[in-house]
Order: structure tokens, then sequence, then C-alpha cells
């Protein structure tokens, strides 16, 4: 029968057990309370507070994105029809 590293080694089977009990505690949750650590930031909240700065509705600064999608859109149009 062919041994691994980890079976030569003294205290290895405890020491695995005991990681295995580590990480598995570092994984409960203490009921009635939520999870530990600032929560997530989606990008939706991100948006949000970026328009909620410029002072604009979500309609109004998506009428600007798209504004400048049109103006980007026609400067690159003019600049690549001169330059050949």
């Amino acid at each position: 029968m062919i041994k691994s590293r980890e079976e030569d080694l003294p205290g290895s089977v405890t020491c695995h057990e005991w990681m295995k009990e580590v990480c598995h505690l570092g994984q409960r949750t203490i009921k009635g309370r939520g999870k530990r650590g600032r929560p997530p930031k989606k990008w939706i909240d991100n948006i949000n507070e970026d328009v909620k700065l410029m002072e604009l509705s979500i309609g109004e600064a998506v009428n600007l994105t798209r504004d400048c999608r049109e103006k980007r859109r026609s400067l690159v149009a003019t600049s690549s029809s001169a330059n050949g």
C-alpha cells in the first residue's frame, strides 16, 4: 500500500480535522443577525448615488448618456472619414 506524504507526517490528520472545524466555524451565522461585514455594493447603487450628486432624475441621466453617445459616434464618423 502506498502512503501519501500527508500520512507520513505526524499530526497531519489531526491538523486537517482542526482546519475543517475552523473553516466550519467561520461559516456559521448567529440567529437573528445579518451577515458580518459591509454589505456588497451593487452597480445600481453607484448609479443612484451619482445621479443624486448631479441632482438629476434617472430619466434625465439616461437622456444625457444617449446624447453623449450620439455626439461621440458623429465625431468618430467625421474623424474616420477625414483620415481616409
